[in-house]
Parts: structure tokens; C-alpha cells; sequence
């Protein structure tokens, strides 16, 4: 699972998106906002797996956890 991913999983548990092509454009345009000098694809690395799982049970319906909150702290991730 790369960081994407587990953005996207979360975008369409919070139903977001009714899609997850959409939900995954939906990133795109936000990490473009969010950090528009940045490489999205230097950014979206992989991620292990029962740590990505174990990090959407627990913030999944949290909501102070919103999508700019998950992209600048999945920064610190790999």
C-alpha cells in the first residue's frame, strides 16, 4: 500500500469521493494545492502494511483527522 492509498481509503470511508479514481484525483489537486513545489511521486512511497491498517482503524473516524492533517503527517512516514 503506498501512501495514496491509505489517503484514498480514507477519502471513501468519510465518503468523500464516490470513487476511488475520484477520491485519488481529489488527492492529486490537494497535495498540488498543499505543496505545489513538491513531487507527488517522490512523496507517495509504500507503506507497511499492518502499520498503514492499524493507522486508518485508528483515526478513521476521528474528526480532528482531516485529509491536509493525514497528507502533512504521512511527510514524516518513510
Amino acid at each position: 500500500m503506498r501512501k495514496s492509498d491509505l489517503l484514498v481509503r480514507f477519502s471513501m470511508h468519510r465518503g468523500l469521493a464516490a470513487s476511488e479514481r475520484e477520491a485519488h484525483t481529489d488527492l492529486l489537486l490537494l497535495f498540488s494545492e498543499e505543496y505545489p513545489i513538491s513531487n507527488f511521486e517522490k512523496w507517495d512511497t509504500p507503506l507497511d502494511e499492518e502499520w498503514a491498517d492499524s493507522f486508518f482503524l485508528r483515526y478513521r473516524d476521528d474528526p480532528d483527522c482531516d485529509l491536509r492533517w493525514l497528507l502533512a503527517g504521512l511527510w514524516q512516514v518513510n
